[in-house]
């Protein structure tokens, strides 16, 4: 069975990308009118103007407006919490905009209050991920949170003014989101879960497999399957599960890891062994469990043909560090090759050429390293490794 992975995962050893396709556009809606009128806009909907200011021959303004802002997880956030607006900095408006708010690199992206303060800044490309993390910085200010606090404890309780109040706490991660979300969430009946807005907000905080969200999800997975669709819901319990692996990581908790494991196979869709696999070794590599990550790995790439270059590397490249048997170096030779035919770029070369050196093929190893060098030039990496170990070579 050939495997290309669907998930959009951060932290992992890779960016995998999702590869659903919807019937639905993705990605960022940009508001259609003037940078005034997306300020009425945001007054009238109370939500922060998020302006993408570019030139048309910006090459990074391109790729962003290109791959990230049609990503579809950028697109929900974003949709979600902002007025989104688009502004030439050489037409129209833009002079005007770039002067006032000192636009002078392209392309930069700022988080704008209705009172057309800035309430965050960026100058550069990001990418999908990083780009999400910045819009919540662009989200609030302190004033704002504050002001929301004081009509919350003066009594306010309108099912829209505690979504906003709960997504900024979740946001800025007070030290009050739990109490305050657990109880909105508690005090939901099954009526009111099934509206658009909760299930949204649910389904954002699902951020870890042992958060009230994310149970709430799994015990209403079919209300969020309709809604969202399968593929989305599959996406996010990957996305959570390896989350919370990290955790597990970080504190070295095996019941955790354990309990991530019972939640994909018993949740995870049509690929959960394919998931489980991912899972595990992700936790492998990251408790150093050198002896158990090749055996999962050897399993997982004797039962299915991956065809993702990146991900045949670094297990690959994994090999190389911490694997010294014959057997092993073997296979990790052959997934290293398969990576660079299936794309061949620096990294996966120098990958190559370093276990050729491991297993005593000099001169391919010469070979493919130069070829990495060469490849490095094109691509503007350093190729500091593969020089490395062509001085290896030499020198023994």
């Amino acid at each position: 069975m050939k495997v290309f992975l669907r998930h959009s995962i951060f932290l992992f050893f890779l960016v995998l990308i999702a590869s659903q396709s919807t019937a639905q556009a993705v990605g960022i809606e940009f508001f259609k009118g003037s940078f005034e009128e997306a300020l009425a806009e945001s007054k009238a909907s109370g939500k922060p103007v998020f302006v993408d200011a570019y030139t048309a021959w910006c090459g990074p303004c391109k790729i962003m407006a290109k791959k990230v802002f049609t990503n579809e997880d950028v697109g929900d956030f974003y949709n979600e919490n902002f007025v989104n607006l688009k502004i030439d900095m050489e037409k129209g408006e833009g002079p005007t905009f770039a002067q006032k708010y000192q636009v002078r690199s392209y392309p930069t992206m700022l988080y704008i209050a209705s009172d057309g303060s800035v309430i965050h800044k960026i100058v550069g490309a990001r990418q999908a991920l990083p780009l999400i993390e910045e819009g919540k910085k662009g989200l609030y200010d302190d004033n704002t949170l504050d002001k929301l606090a004081e009509q919350y404890e003066g009594g306010d309780r309108d099912p829209a003014f505690m979504r906003k109040y709960i997504n900024l706490l979740y946001i800025s991660g007070g030290p009050t989101y739990q109490r305050i979300a657990y109880d909105y969430f508690n005090g939901l009946d099954e009526e009111e879960i099934k509206q658009k807005d909760n299930l949204r907000l649910i389904f954002s905080q699902a951020d870890r497999i042992t958060a009230k969200p994310f149970k709430m999800l799994l015990k209403n997975k079919a209300l969020f399957e309709e809604e969202l669709g399968e593929g989305k819901v599959s996406n996010k319990i990957m996305q959570t599960s390896m989350r919370t692996v990290k955790d597990a990581i970080n504190d070295r908790d095996e019941e955790l890891f354990e309990e991530v494991l019972t939640t994909l196979t018993a949740n995870g869709g049509d690929e959960a062994e394919i998931d489980i696999y991912l899972v595990k070794l992700e936790y492998l590599q990251g408790t150093e469990n050198w002896t158990d990550y090749q055996a999962i790995a050897t399993q997982f790439l004797d039962e299915y043909e991956v065809e993702e270059s990146q991900l045949l590397n670094t297990i690959a490249w994994n090999f190389y560090k911490n694997i010294d048997d014959e057997d092993g170096l073997a296979l990790a030779e052959e997934w290293a090759k398969t990576s660079v035919r299936l794309k061949s770029e620096y990294h996966n070369n120098d990958t190559y050429a370093a276990i050729l050196y491991k297993r005593g093929k000099k001169a391919e190893a010469i070979e493919v390293a130069e070829k990495a060098i060469a490849i490095a030039k094109i691509e503007g990496k350093d190729p500091k490794s593969s020089k490395r170990l062509l001085d290896k070579i030499f020198a023994d």
